[in-house]
């Protein structure tokens, strides 16, 4: 039986859903002893801030929510100057519910798809590349590392980009 998925702009209320997760997989991370993302900057006013009013987007299955991120149009902290008509993809959350079940592969497609239909160049985003399902994860899906940038933190991120062919189409 194939799954109903459903990925959209977030509305009001499951902006508050998405922040819930976050705070949940950074809790989940302490917990394991790999920490990724600090819980204060999980309010509306605090991502709007650093992020410039970014687009919120929740992934449903089968009517259940399972995911989200974050998409800009600039990103001035990694990529300055870069002004190709891309999108930015950033606090990319699975539900711990649904771990294992290739539904980060789904959001990142439909992320792809998204940017096609928007006329979009470039699908870039930046991670720590030493955490290896993210690699593989992003490697997997058609992006490519473009770079190396050390964070405000001393840490090393990867930056990297998938590239919308030509045609609008993705490749096979």
């Amino acid at each position: 039986m194939e799954r109903l998925i459903d990925i959209h702009k977030a509305d009001d209320s499951e902006k508050e859903l998405l922040i819930s997760m976050w705070l949940r997989r950074t809790a989940y991370l302490k917990e394991i002893n790999n920490p990724m993302w600090n819980p204060e900057q999980f309010s509306l006013d605090s991502l709007n801030e650093k992020y410039g009013n970014p687009g919120y987007f929740i992934g449903y299955a089968d009517g259940r929510p399972f995911g989200g991120f974050l998409l800009i149009e600039y990103d001035e902290r990694y990529w300055p100057g870069r002004k190709e008509r891309a999108y930015y993809f950033h606090k990319f959350v699975i539900d711990e519910k649904f771990g294992g079940q290739g539904l980060s592969g789904v959001i990142l497609q439909w992320v792809q798809a998204y940017g096609v239909r928007n006329g979009k160049e470039y699908i870039r985003l930046d991670f720590e590349e030493e955490r290896e399902y993210l690699k593989k994860l992003y490697y997997g899906n058609g992006f490519r590392k473009t770079g190396v940038v050390t964070d405000s933190n001393g840490k090393k991120i990867t930056l990297a980009e998938y590239k919308i062919h030509k045609s609008g189409c993705l490749p096979a």
